[in-house]
Formats: C-alpha cells, structure tokens, sequence
C-alpha cells in the first residue's frame, strides 16, 4: 500500500511484476506501468487466478507453519479490489479458452458488445465473468486449506471478509459464505464496520442466514463513531448468544481506540464479561 516502489531488486513486486493485478484498463505502453497502473486505493494485490502465484503462496504459507508454532493463519484482502480487475493476460486467456470472449471486451466497451449480443448476451457474459473470478479464488482457497488442514491440523484458518454478502460475491469475488460452508475455513470475520446501527444489523442478519453463527467473529470499527454506538452494536451481538445464537466471538478495529479509551473499556467489560458472568 505505500506511495513508493520498493527499491530491492528482490522484492517480489520488482522480481515478478507480471504477477500483479490487472486493472481493465491497463495500458503496458505507459511509463512505470506496473507500479501505478496497477495501483487502486488499498495498493496493489497479487493475481490470485495465476497458478505460479498460488504456487508461491502456498509455498509461503506452509514455511510460515513448519518454522513457527502458531494457533492459526488468518488471511487478510484475500479478495480482488473491485469488478474493475482481473484483466491480466493470463486469466482473460483462460476465460477465452472456455468461453470464447474476451472479458474486456464486454468491460471496456459494454455499448458495443450489447450492440453485437444484445443486453441479454452482456449479462450472460457480465455473469459468468463473475462466476469465472469468483470460482477461481474459491478453488485457492479449497487448495489452501486441504494442505494446511493435511500438513498442519491444528492451525485455525480463518479471513476477513465483506459484510455485505452480494456485493462481497459480485463487487469483490469473495464467496466466502462457501468458504465457511465448505469447511475451507474455520472462522469467517466479517468487517462490518457500517456507523448505522440499522446496517450492522442488517449485514449481520443477512450473513446469518446463509452461515453458521459458531463459524462466525463479527467484526465492529471502533474508529468511525463514539463509544455509545460501538457499545449498542455489542450488545446487538451479545442478544444473539442469549438468544441461542452465539457468534464465534467479536473482533474490534482497531486496538489504538480501545487502548486509548477508557469508555471503550468499560463498555467491552460491562457487555461481554460482567454479562457473561451473571
């Protein structure tokens, strides 16, 4: 995520840029085009679709877990940045092989391509572009978890995840409710970090509905909004364990609020622990 390139020629950036995500737009001519073409507002990601990156981070992951006793491996941003990617040569390749089309046809040019297939042919290959990305992280991901689940069985696996599930599916290519439903994952933590009292709850039923409460850790933002309103969200998910419905836990973002205030302190004790113990 940071402004600057990195400067050591090992740097896995400047050793494999081909690597890197693609925009649908991407122009190769530009000067530096790896670095800032490919850049969004969260910085840049890995292609996750290219079987030599899945290599390596598979690679990774498992050194992690033989050199290190650990309890668990989370997984952070694995997801794309927006519908705007994955447009790199490879994965357009493969979505060729099978469907014919080049996706950015229908990304860059959506007037032309309707014109040629009609509005009815743009959202069948709108569609299944993102069943194509979204099918491709979930296969990762199953290959994540069978070696760590084969090589390392006690790790806990779990990943931050969008709250809203529709737009996690079709914004992100995040499936992760299969995820969780597939067993690829122990813990799902949702990042529902909305102000609105209204849409916490509302992610939060909606989620439910197709996840097990037991699989979830509810994540809540204590940076946007005081004290009051984090506490009336705990106590929102603190309702369901009463109710029979016990979330897997709660996660707070971050830890320098929570650190720094003594309200929040006293909330988080007198809804989770002084509750708990009665």
């Amino acid at each position: 995520s940071s402004e600057k390139k990195p400067v050591s020629p090992e740097h896995l950036i400047n050793r494999k840029p081909e690597w890197l995500i693609y925009p649908s737009k991407y122009d190769p001519a530009l000067p530096d085009s790896n670095w800032n073409g490919r850049r969004n507002e969260e910085g840049l990601y890995l292609a996750p679709l290219i079987e030599d990156v899945q290599i390596h981070l598979l690679n990774v992951v498992d050194d992690i877990l033989s050199q290190y006793e650990l309890d668990g491996l989370h997984l952070d941003y694995i997801r794309f940045p927006g519908y705007g990617f994955d447009f790199d040569p490879y994965v357009r390749d493969k979505f060729k092989e099978r469907y014919v089309i080049d996706p950015a046809e229908f990304r860059n040019t959506p007037e032309s391509f309707s014109a040629n297939y009609g509005a009815v042919g743009y959202d069948i290959f709108f569609s299944r572009w993102g069943k194509f990305l979204r099918d491709g992280l979930s296969e990762f991901i199953e290959k994540l978890a069978k070696q760590t689940r084969e090589r390392h069985p006690e790790v806990i696996i779990s990943a931050a995840v969008k709250p809203d599930l529709r737009r996690a599916h079709w914004y992100y290519y995040q499936d992760w409710d299969r995820w969780l439903n597939e067993g690829w994952l122990d813990w799902a933590v949702p990042m529902n970090y909305a102000k609105s009292q209204s849409d916490f709850e509302m992610r939060m039923d909606q989620m439910l509905e197709k996840v097990p409460a037991e699989k979830v850790v509810m994540g809540t933002a204590l940076y946007n909004q005081p004290w009051s309103s984090v506490k009336q969200k705990w106590q929102t998910i603190q309702n369901k364990r009463d109710k029979n419905e016990a979330l897997k836990g709660v996660a707070l973002f971050s830890y320098d609020q929570i650190s720094e205030s003594g309200a929040l302190q006293k909330a988080y004790t007198e809804v989770f622990i002084h509750r708990r113990t009665r």
